[in-house]
């Protein structure tokens, strides 16, 4: 893939009366109109629906006008590893977490609080199995590949107890998800638990079935944008300004896919360098993993049942780590979410 340089270009803003001849001094522009500095934020992107949005609103300026400098950050080598790395403060500010990773960061402390809803996956995660095994149920005391302490582990759990299995039944075995492909037949593996583009990779490679997505439990898998609580309340004006910053990228998107799609195409990610996703690929990610907008972000942070509501999926989600792992001291879920930024986004 061609790399793609992402840069923010900072704007002169010219202040009638104001004549500014030291060289090297940038005046940064803010949407305001007030002078300052813009704020760095550390994004992350890779190739998933629920991070497209940060490529456009960097490639079309949208970070700026919200007076946001946007430090790209990309993370597709290992999506688990950058988790890893944004709960100890390092490498980016802010990640598109699954709702697992959430709750399992806060039990260790990481004090995190969620402030957007991206995506939904109805179907970019799931299940491939060799070809005699055609349900989930053929698979109690079979070898299933996935990367234990990731959300991965949670989908596969709380899939094979939706069929009655529990997890002392299967035999996981422990392989970073990025590496599944390569080490299906090595591992003498039955199954694998991973996302796409992998999982359909692995289909075609290996002759294998999808037996289970994420669209067979719809909701399951929300993508969430959290931050350090502190970061919040240190910069209340710049979270705003991100996410208005998503919500203008986010309308692009819907309404202008085909140029969003070639603009997204041009990204040099780290986990293909020196190739590129065609339009035709990032179309289907999105297809299996669709953005959501405004409205749907007031439903999810809206206090209903089902997984839906993302109070609902986070109480779900605690009762299976202290069921599974024994924990019973879980923080409270609902200070891990704020509608506050949602609910006063900039529209016009």
């Amino acid at each position: 893939m061609r790399k793609k340089n992402i840069k923010i270009i900072s704007t002169l803003l010219i202040v009638i009366g104001l004549s500014i001849a030291t060289i090297g001094l940038t005046i940064e522009y803010r949407a305001t109109k007030e002078i300052g500095r813009l704020t760095t934020i550390r994004l992350p992107i890779d190739v998933w629906p629920g991070n497209f949005w940060i490529i456009i609103a960097n490639e079309k300026g949208f970070f700026e006008e919200e007076g946001i400098k946007a430090k790209i950050v990309d993370v597709s080598a290992n999506y688990n590893e950058s988790v890893d790395e944004f709960i100890h403060g390092r490498l980016v500010d802010t990640q598109n977490l699954a709702v697992f990773d959430l709750v399992e960061a806060n039990n260790r402390g990481a004090n995190l609080v969620t402030v957007l809803v991206s995506d939904n996956s109805e179907g970019a995660e799931g299940l491939v199995a060799k070809k005699e095994y055609k349900e989930l149920s053929d698979l109690k005391g079979k070898r299933i590949g996935v990367e234990l302490g990731s959300y991965l582990e949670y989908f596969l759990n709380a899939a094979m107890l939706n069929v009655g299995i529990g997890h002392e039944e299967y035999t996981q075995v422990d392989i970073v998800t990025e590496d599944l492909t390569n080490n299906f037949a090595t591992a003498k593996l039955d199954a694998a638990f991973s996302w796409e583009p992998d999982l359909s990779e692995m289909k075609e490679m290996y002759d294998l079935n999808i037996i289970f997505d994420t669209s067979d439990m719809r909701g399951l898998s929300p993508g969430i944008y959290a931050f350090k609580r502190k970061f919040i309340e240190s910069n209340p004006e710049a979270i705003q300004g991100l996410i208005n910053a998503w919500h203008k990228a986010t309308n692009f998107l819907m309404n202008n896919k085909e140029e969003a799609y070639g603009i997204i195409a041009q990204v040099d990610f780290a986990d293909k360098p020196g190739d590129h996703y065609s339009i035709e690929e990032i179309e289907k990610l999105v297809k299996l993993d669709p953005l959501l907008d405004l409205n749907d972000n007031m439903a999810s942070f809206s206090f209903e049942t089902g997984f839906e509501s993302l109070y609902a999926n986070l109480q779900f989600v605690s009762r299976f780590i202290q069921k599974t792992q024994g924990f019973n001291n879980i923080p409270n879920t609902n200070r891990m979410l704020t509608d506050e930024f949602i609910m006063n986004v900039k529209t016009h």
